[in-house]
């Protein structure tokens, strides 16, 4: 574009060189372009695409600058020329509309190239068929405005020289929404709508697809640009992501054309979209052909208008499946009979009825009018006589099937004439343009009186109706094409992003437990209520299950048969001992000890049962006092036993003072000194924050369990019953060496290690629990522990007792009658 403008520079540089010394007048002799006219009284300038490709001859600045060569004639594009002559015929013939007034028209072919519309229409204003700026010789008519171009592209460098010359410009097909900017382009209207809408329509079409991952080719020019941000914006603003952005254009080579190519074979996709002019991307669809890529789905903004002449049989077959946007259009009455007039008769006034006639027979003319002949392209050269005939041939080759732009050209026509009407009529003193009550005179038809007005407030719908069944899509496809770059995930998959790549790559990944997504395609998993846990396929929430640990399950029952096996045990040992009370081993031991830690060992063992079962507010306010309580009793009983024993082996002189307490006073007052501690913390606990039973719904089931109140004052309980076992063990490890056959602080130190043991793993067990499990650890470790004072302190006695009763005697057990007699 910057080339182009450069070049237009110089060659108005050197159209005024030109003009020497002479001054300005209004013959000069520079760059002439061929201009179609009819006489009117007012004349409408038509600035149209009729054909389609161009030759650009580069200045060698040693000659003046040779005009483009104009190649590619098309009966699509010279429709639109026909249906601006119906138009003007119409009013010509209409009594109502612009009576007494002769409407004309000049018409230049712009060959889609932006220079060639620019020389275009400064020659349509200039009046002499050369694109001479600033100089009007319009002697007989007066020009009021320009009908074009067809293309935005094309239609910008002319709205940007009509809006400073305040000249109105109506394009019958440009659709590019900057163009509405009213202080860019001032005068600038159009007969089609914004592609603003356009492009939210063909975004909606994606959308209904479910098209995510798609490719797009836009013509090389600020029209493209613009339009492919807005498209691009709003996929991406609606999930979708675009693989890749091509530019393309009617100039490019060989070499861009293949690398365009290689992008395409080197995606994914298999749905383009194609924004442009058909006639940039004819090139590119041939050598699609050409490298089998026969199997994309194609999505055609309104700018791509299918034109049957234009393509070859290569891009039919890659164009097959194309589904896109055609804008509005009605019938044109009495259009197919002006098109049986067409005859290249010596009187003719059609323009280019010759090249016409030329492609519509395939001949050429004797005479060899050469200047855009299409003969070239023939292989049997086919003279033209002129009395061929049209007849059936007309909705063929003039496509009156679908009118659409032709319309839209016949519209922007009548848009002037009714404001001429509107102009030159004879309002009112309080309305009109003029302030007075006269007929206007045909001389005040200036340009700038016939711009007429917007409406900003109006609203098009944007929504679209489509017959999906009715589409015959790719012979690729036998339904809807698929065209994503990751498949949706399932329900129950969330979409992970790959680090990287668009976000509509992506890999799918499992929700985590407790979230669910019960759609395809989820961004994101929802999380459950409190109530509900996702299920294993991760794909809806149910209910969660109440839990506790209850006397009915398989693991409630083995702790109850445990703890009544353990406790039923224990009673029996207690019966041995009550029965063989005055034996020497049940005296050395100190009865009155060993019968309360049994007792309180027993009471561990059934404190288990009230953790089974359904929590209740006095369950839970139980549970952990009767353990602290229970457990106290049981370790410094332990704790007085020895003591007791330390001190026996150190009285056994009669003048020893640690003799007087030796007698029953020391253990009553140690258990009792303890278990006064442990109930004053268990009453601080009940008072300041006492259990209740509470629903846990944290995890994956709804935990029916008794809520510890504050911490602290469990551990505190834990932690005193802790530092009683550990002064047992230290007291009974360090007197493990005293003399005697049998010495019980070697027991109490085994069973005082196992109690350690299994506590300090209950710690790391419990944390590391929850729900019904934490209360079962619990009660294991309740179970370990006292299982562990009985086997380690108890039952070697009962073996001696029961098994072994010639051990059970004085001499055996200790070397000394004394010492037996101070422990009894």
């Amino acid at each position: 574009m910057a080339m182009k403008r450069t070049l237009l520079q110089v060659f108005l540089l050197l159209s005024w060189l030109d003009e020497g010394q002479s001054g300005p007048r209004c013959s000069p002799q520079d760059w002439l372009m061929e201009t179609f006219s009819q006489f009117g009284d007012i004349l409408i300038g038509a600035i149209f695409v009729i054909h389609s490709g161009f030759i650009f001859h580069p200045p060698n600045f040693q000659e003046a600058p040779k005009p483009i060569s104009c190649t590619g004639f098309h009966i699509r594009y010279y429709r639109d020329v026909l249906g601006l002559m119906l138009a003007v015929d119409e009013i010509n013939d209409s009594p109502e509309l612009l009576p007494n007034i002769t409407l004309g028209f000049s018409l230049l072919d712009s060959c889609m190239s932006e220079l060639q519309a620019v020389g275009g229409v400064l020659s349509l204003l200039s009046g002499l068929g050369n694109p001479f700026p600033g100089y009007d010789c319009h002697t007989s008519s007066v020009m009021v405005g320009i009908v074009g171009d067809q293309l935005s592209a094309l239609s910008i460098p002319i709205a940007r020289i009509l809006g400073a010359l305040h000249y109105p410009q109506i394009s019958h097909g440009a659709t590019l929404a900057a163009l509405s900017n009213k202080i860019q382009f001032p005068s600038f209207f159009r007969t089609m709508p914004s592609n603003l809408f356009q492009n939210i329509a063909l975004i909606q079409l994606i959308g209904r697809f479910s098209w995510t991952w798609v490719g797009m080719l836009v013509v090389d020019n600020d029209a493209g640009q613009q339009g492919a941000q807005v498209i691009r914006a709003g996929i991406e603003r609606n999930g979708g992501c675009i693989a890749f952005q091509e530019k393309i254009h009617l100039s490019y080579s060989t070499r861009q054309i293949r690398r365009v190519v290689d992008v395409i074979k080197g995606s994914s996709i298999n749905v383009i979209i194609l924004h442009s002019p058909e006639v940039h991307v004819t090139a590119l669809l041939d050598a699609m052909f050409d490298d089998g890529l026969t199997g994309k789905t194609f999505i055609s903004s309104a700018s791509f208008i299918i034109t049957p002449g234009l393509f070859s049989k290569k891009a039919w077959k890659v164009l097959n499946g194309t589904i896109g946007l055609v804008p509005g259009s009605a019938h044109m009455p009495g259009f197919e009979e002006f098109l049986l007039n067409l005859h290249p008769n010596a009187s003719s006034m059609y323009p280019f009825i010759r090249l016409f006639w030329e492609k519509a027979f395939s001949c050429h003319w004797p005479d060899g009018d050469a200047e855009g002949s299409v003969a070239p392209i023939i292989k049997e050269h086919v003279t033209c006589s002129g009395k061929e005939e049209l007849g059936g041939e007309i909705a063929q080759l003039f496509e009156t099937n679908d009118l659409t732009l032709t319309y839209h050209a016949y519209l922007a026509v009548y848009a002037y004439a009714h404001a001429l009407h509107s102009l030159l009529g004879c309002p009112t003193i309080s309305e009109g343009y003029f302030s007075h009550a006269v007929c206007a005179d045909i001389n005040e038809a200036q340009p700038r009186k016939v711009l007429g007005r917007i409406d900003p407030e109006a609203r098009l719908g944007e929504k679209i109706g489509l017959n999906i069944s009715a589409i015959l899509w790719n012979h690729h496809f036998v339904q809807v094409p698929v065209s994503v770059c990751s498949n949706s995930c399932r329900p129950g998959y969330r979409k992970a992003p790959l680090q990287g790549r668009p976000i509509c790559c992506y890999d799918c990944v499992p929700c985590s437990e407790g979230e669910m997504s019960n759609r395809t395609g989820a961004a994101e998993c929802a999380r459950c209520p409190s109530d509900q846990w996702s299920n294993e396929e991760r794909d809806r929430c149910v209910l969660k299950v109440i839990e506790f640990l209850s006397y009915n399950e398989p693991l409630g029952i083995v702790l109850v048969i445990m703890v009544f096996m353990l406790s039923v045990l224990t009673v029996c040992i207690l019966i041995i001992f009550i029965k063989y009370q005055d034996t020497p081993i049940i005296k050395a031991t100190n009865r009155e000890l060993s019968y309360i830690l049994l007792v309180s060992l027993v009471l561990c063992f059934l404190c288990c049962l009230v953790f089974i079962g359904q929590p209740s507010k006095f369950s839970c306010l139980l549970r952990q006092t009767f353990f602290s309580v229970a457990f106290s009793i049981s370790i410094s009983s332990v704790l007085a036993k020895t003591i007791m024993v330390i001190l026996a082996f150190k009285a056994t002189r009669m003048n020893s003072p640690l003799r007087k307490w030796l007698g029953p006073a020391i253990p009553r007052n140690v258990v009792a000194l303890c278990l006064v501690v442990q109930m004053c913390i268990c009453s601080l606990w009940l008072h300041r924050s006492p259990p209740f039973p509470t629903l846990n719904t944290q995890n994956y089931k709804i935990t029916f369990e008794c809520n510890e109140g504050q911490k602290v004052f469990f551990y505190m309980s834990l932690g005193f019953m802790g530092s009683l076992a550990m002064v047992s063990f230290l007291v009974a490890f360090l007197a493990r060496n005293l003399p005697g056959s049998f010495n019980e602080a070697k027991l109490i130190t085994f069973s005082m290690l196992v109690f350690c043991c299994v506590w300090i793993s209950f710690i790391k067990a419990y944390l590391s629990t929850s729900g019904k499990y934490t209360v079962a650890v619990q009660i294991f470790a309740i179970l370990a522990s006292s299982a562990g004072l009985l086997s380690c302190i108890f039952l070697p006695k009962c073996y001696i007792i029961l098994l072994r009763p010639e051990r059970n005697h004085r001499e055996f057990l200790s070397g000394s009658r004394r010492r037996m007699d101070l422990v009894k």
